[in-house]
């Protein structure tokens, strides 16, 4: 009986030095707490409406978040058409769209309006264009400068709509008009 015991306690013994002096495997999470969901580079995103493009965006980068419904773009160029020839065209080097509101957030902004038979040319902190409302909001250090007129502003809205522009908040500039004429 001794005989069977000895090689037995021999080969537990083995197992238990074999396992207590392996490196354990550790298994590393490829995915980072709070990164994206889907990640692209070199982004062109399209809205149509009734087999017509209502506005495009290209962006060298863009994050997605699914629980947020946000695209996260970065250097976005872009232009929102209108069926009766109104158009904004906008340059920003980072801006979120939200998909449920339809609105379009962007930072340090250059933006090309064409209301009518006017072009503005607008510098500004912050703008937001939502496509659903047909609106277009800017705010912060705002700048506009068109053929007839330059102002300074804390706040615009533009109604693409009823083509109106409203200019609030500390608002001083000059309005050329031709007398002559």
């Amino acid at each position: 009986m001794r005989g069977i015991f000895s090689p037995l306690i021999i080969a537990i013994l083995a197992f238990v030095i074999y396992s207590s002096t392996r490196t354990p495997t550790l298994e590393i999470s490829t995915k980072k707490q709070g990164a994206a969901d889907f990640e692209f580079k070199n982004v062109t995103i399209s809205m149509h409406k009734e087999g017509k493009k209502l506005w495009t965006l290209k962006a060298s980068e863009s994050a997605i978040y699914n629980h947020s419904n946000t695209f996260f773009l970065l250097d976005i160029d872009g232009q929102l058409n209108q069926n009766d020839g109104h158009s904004l065209a906008f340059k920003s080097p980072t801006g979120a769209y939200k998909i449920k509101d339809q609105s379009l957030k962007l930072v340090k902004t250059n933006a090309t309006l064409s209301l009518l038979d006017t072009t503005y040319y607008i510098i500004c902190d912050e703008i937001e264009i939502n496509s659903k409302s047909n609106m277009v909001f800017a705010y912060g250090n705002l700048f506009i400068n068109s053929d007839n007129m330059i102002l300074k502003g804390r706040k615009m809205i533009a109604n693409l709509t009823t083509n109106k522009l409203y200019l609030t908040h500390h608002v001083n500039g000059t309005i050329f008009t031709n007398i002559f004429n």
